[in-house]
């Protein structure tokens, strides 16, 4: 993948799998999501974060102003920001803040 954009300091927060329907707000801010926090990381001021997770499916969120989290992504279940990690493997999970883009 090309990544054109530049790398931002976050507080990212990874929940077990959350659905829009357990989400409050509109999408892609959210108030607040009704699944269990799992983690929270921050990113450095280049975007690099990691985190140890055992095996399984997340959604991982950015912190953005006014507490909200970011999720720009969703599948087909609409599962939002969904990653999953299996045993033994590193997960890559690129997030795109694009919010506020303009194109």
């Amino acid at each position: 993948m090309t990544n054109s954009g530049k790398g931002v300091q976050r507080t990212i927060s990874i929940y077990s799998l959350t659905s829009s329907a357990e989400a409050k707000g509109e999408a892609p801010l959210y108030q607040s999501v009704g699944t269990q926090l799992i983690a929270t990381v921050k990113s450095d001021t280049a975007g690099y974060y990691k985190c140890s997770l055992k095996p399984g499916k997340y959604s991982v969120f950015t912190e953005e102003e006014g507490k909200k989290l970011f999720s720009g992504l969703s599948n087909d279940k609409a599962d939002l920001s969904p990653v999953e990690v299996l045993p033994g493997k590193v997960a890559v999970y690129d997030i795109m803040i694009n919010y506020k883009a303009v194109y």
